[in-house]
């Protein structure tokens, strides 16, 4: 009993050996492997660690770019809204200025076409952005001010300054309307200035000086139009007014702040019909002859003279110029060497002449051409000229036909020395659309007798 329990117990303890040996080495095993799992949850993270370096690196080096090198891309989220540039607008003020003369400039402008195209002009700079013009032409003095803006140059105010100009505070001034606007900045050719339309640059001579870099702004106005033009540093160099048959009204610059040349030593190229040649004659010999002639415009200028006939004065002749489509400024003359003594001016075109039995007189037809819608309409008018005095007659009688181009004249001729015979067309009244009529039916005439007085 006491041997089995012996064996029995050596064999337990052998077991127990067994398992305790069993067990440590279970527990070696435990803590290898959590060793290794920590070994290897640091290696991961050092890994990590790595790449995101790498990762941070690459974007400094080499970020990412569009098909441009060095510039990155960055696409805004749906919260995010596009960068505008916000530009300012130019204020044009300085240069807008330019357009008007110095304060206390006073400029002198020479003139043809009416009594009052020669003006004076003086500028005064109320306030920074306000200027006054007084324009004196002899006959009355305009006061006009005119605003500046950071675009625009706006005339609000004109009135005639009686007995003096007005005095505005700059109050006052920024309450008045814009009445017109004259000029903007910047132009094209495109543009339009209100009813303007523009040129620019266009050449422009004036007895001042020539302009090559002129703004032209040309106004459609009842029976023509009205150009102006403008200079930078200079403002306002010549206006023109021209009808839609070639009478013209014209004023340029002279001078400023000093009295302008009074004389000129201008001449101007005319063609003589009968010999196919051109003449030099001085402006000053020629006052039918716009004298501003030269300087108001940069288009081409013919002037011709045609002998008619030769008295015991000299040569008798006409001067034809101004030519629209169909009629001309006609001026007859009699020259005599280097002389001219200037006769009547008509306008139209002449047809054919007569003199009288005693030589003293002549009889010149003239027809004008007037358009009525898609055709032509003819008018006439005799001119007698005494060539002694080189005057306009006029008979006591039938007025109408020697004064004015009015009824359609078929035939005329002297009966003696102070005796006209007439055949006129045989209407009621000078009406455009009553010649029309008579043009293109039976052309019925009468015949009538005018004295000279």
């Amino acid at each position: 009993m006491n041997e089995v329990k012996r064996q029995l117990d050596h064999k337990m303890g052998n077991t127990s050996q067994r398992v305790e040996r069993i067990m440590n080495h279970v527990n070696d095993n435990k803590r290898q492997a959590k060793n290794k799992k920590a070994t290897q949850k640091l290696y991961y993270a050092t890994f990590a660690g790595f790449i995101a370096l790498l990762a941070v690196i690459a974007v400094i080096i080499n970020p990412f770019s569009t098909n441009e090198p060095n510039k990155a891309t960055r696409i805004p989220t749906e919260l995010e809204e596009p960068s505008v540039e916000i530009k300012e607008p130019k204020d044009y003020r300085e240069t807008l200025k330019t357009f008007f003369k110095q304060d206390g400039d006073v400029a002198h402008f020479l003139g043809s076409g009416n009594e009052f195209a020669s003006f004076t002009e003086k500028t005064t700079w109320l306030f920074d952005d306000y200027v006054q013009i007084l324009e004196d032409n002899g006959g009355a003095v305009s006061q006009k001010i005119y605003r500046i803006t950071d675009k625009t140059i706006e005339l609000v105010y004109q009135e005639i300054a009686e007995p003096t100009a007005k005095v505005f505070t700059e109050l006052e001034l920024s309450a008045l309307p814009t009445a017109q606007t004259v000029l903007q900045w910047p132009l094209t050719n495109e543009d339009k200035v209100g009813d303007l339309s523009i040129q620019m640059p266009v050449e422009i001579k004036t007895p001042y000086q020539t302009f090559s870099n002129a703004i032209m702004l040309t106004e459609e106005v009842e029976g023509g139009e009205n150009n102006y033009y403008y200079v930078e540093g200079y403002g306002l160099v010549a206006r023109v007014f021209e009808t839609s048959d070639g009478y013209r009204v014209a004023s340029s610059l002279a001078s400023i702040n000093e009295p302008p040349a009074t004389t000129s030593d201008e001449t101007i190229s005319i063609l003589n019909v009968d010999t196919n040649e051109l003449e030099l004659l001085p402006l000053q010999e020629l006052p039918f002859i716009d004298p501003m002639q030269p300087y108001t415009t940069t288009d081409d200028f013919e002037i011709t003279y045609e002998p008619l006939f030769r008295t015991d004065e000299g040569e008798f002749g006409m001067f034809a110029a101004y030519c629209g489509d169909y009629n001309c400024q006609l001026a007859f003359v009699v020259r005599n060497g280097k002389t001219i003594i200037s006769g009547p001016v008509v306008f139209g075109s002449k047809m054919s002449f007569k003199r009288s039995p005693n030589l003293e007189k002549v009889i010149i037809a003239l027809r004008y051409i007037e358009p009525l819608e898609d055709t032509l309409i003819e008018r006439s008018m005799l001119q007698i000229v005494n060539i002694t005095t080189m005057q306009a007659e006029v008979p006591t009688s039938q007025e109408v036909y020697f004064s004015e181009q009015s009824y359609p004249i078929t035939h005329y001729d002297w009966i003696d020395d102070t005796m006209i015979q007439l055949e006129v067309a045989d209407i009621n009244d000078a009406k455009a659309d009553t010649i029309y009529h008579w043009q293109q039916y039976n052309r019925p005439t009468k015949t009538t007798e005018v004295y000279l007085p």
